[in-house]
């Protein structure tokens, strides 16, 4: 049976993370992740598991959308596309200007510090995919039956493609954002 995916848009304060939190608590025992922006939001997520549920249930992980993607897609996989451990993550303001071609991984998606740039967090991820064969992908789905993105409108650039290659695989994936023109500001 094909995954159940869902996005959905509604007024800020209209309940949505209560929605995602009641959905990922519903579907225990299988295995679910959350993800979010900030960690302003991953403190809110775990405060309604614990209000509705007395704890964040070991089935239930939370990250912030740039810890998921380095920890859960980018390093296990790095090494067909790169060989040092990325350290972390580089949190550009507006557009990396480097003059470097993609084919340069190490200098293209990372800085000296061999920090992942935020922009491009996501089609590195996306790269490791490929290089790997699919394993990034296949990862995601033995580790998670749903993965639900809270404040999918912060997506931007290649994490909307992200969104598209989960949504295209078995994962069930349900994002939910606020609506209306000043939406992510």
């Amino acid at each position: 049976m094909p995954p159940s995916n869902k996005i959905i848009f509604a007024s800020a304060g209209a309940g949505k993370t209560t929605e995602i939190v009641n959905e990922a608590l519903a579907m225990r025992p299988k295995r679910t992740a959350i993800t979010t922006f900030t960690l302003k939001n991953v403190d809110e997520i775990k405060r309604k598991l614990i209000e509705i549920n007395g704890c964040v249930p070991p089935e239930i992980t939370i990250y912030p959308w740039y810890t998921f993607v380095l920890h859960e897609m980018v390093r296990p996989y790095q090494g067909h596309v790169h060989a040092e451990r990325v350290a972390g993550v580089h949190f550009a303001k507006g557009a990396t200007r480097t003059y470097v071609k993609k084919e340069d991984v190490a200098r293209y998606y990372c800085d000296r510090e061999n920090q992942a740039y935020s922009d491009r967090l996501a089609d590195f991820a996306l790269l490791c995919n490929e290089a790997s064969g699919g394993k990034v992908l296949r990862r995601l789905h033995d580790m998670f039956s749903h993965i639900f993105i809270d404040e999918v409108q912060d997506l931007a650039a290649f994490d909307i493609d992200v969104l598209e290659l989960l949504a295209r695989s078995p994962i069930g994936v349900t994002a939910v954002g606020d609506k209306g023109l000043d939406a992510g500001r």
